[in-house]
């Protein structure tokens, strides 16, 4: 009897592997469960969605777009404008983490300008966009 008792047994080293696994089983399965969840509950909006303004009832309604009316939008992650055609960054695959020197900005944030201009958005939505950065 005793030989089956000890083949029973399970080893304190086993004993804490089998705990630790259920452990990060059990994270896994509520990780997976919480991003199926937000997936299910994620907001979609409508093609057509109604705008409500804050402002006055005439004032609103003299900036909104009509029906069938084009607005043009623009996103650009300017890079803080050190990342030009000569940026050597290494979360870009480069080795150096100062991109650009003062003039070298000074001359990408001039294009940056221009190139807004040139396409005359609507919306502008600007990323890494900073102040007295390095």
């Amino acid at each position: 009897m005793r030989n089956k008792e000890q083949k029973k047994r399970i080893s304190p080293v086993k004993m804490v592997l089998l705990i630790l696994l259920r452990i990060v089983l059990l994270v896994l399965v509520l990780a997976v469960g919480l991003v199926g969840v937000l997936t299910i509950g994620e907001y979609r909006p409508d093609d057509v969605e109604t705008i409500i303004s804050s402002g006055g009832v005439d004032e609103a309604q003299a900036d909104l777009p009509a029906g069938g009316d084009q607005i043009r939008v623009v996103t650009w992650n300017i890079g803080y404008g050190a990342l030009g055609d000569n940026a050597d960054f290494f979360m870009d695959g480069g080795k150096g983490v100062m991109t650009a020197d003062l003039d070298r900005v000074n001359e990408n944030m001039d294009a940056i300008i221009s190139g807004l201009q040139e396409f005359d958005p609507d919306i502008v939505l600007l990323q890494e966009v900073d102040l007295n950065s390095k």
